[in-house]
């Protein structure tokens, strides 16, 4: 457990030192591009979710036999639903 930011400080250092964990030291400018790049990926991601959306509708079915997910001949065994 950590008490203080000091302590906290130094138990990072001393896992840096001995290579328990890795560091990273990057610029102002550099994070802010990494900040920008990320941004720019998840308003992508969600403008394409939503086209997706619009074209194709995901509804589950009224029940489906398990076999065509596990490879199994048989038709007994159903999901739930």
């Amino acid at each position: 457990m950590v008490n203080s930011p000091e302590e906290a400080t130094m138990k990072l250092e001393k896992a840096i030192k001995s290579k328990e964990v890795e560091s990273l030291r990057i610029t102002s400018d550099d994070l802010r591009r990494l900040v920008l790049e990320a941004v720019a990926f998840g308003s992508l991601l969600n403008d394409s979710e939503k086209q997706f959306d619009s074209i194709y509708e995901l509804t589950p079915a009224s029940s489906r036999v398990m076999g065509v997910l596990t490879g199994d001949d048989e038709e007994g065994r159903m999901l739930p639903e």
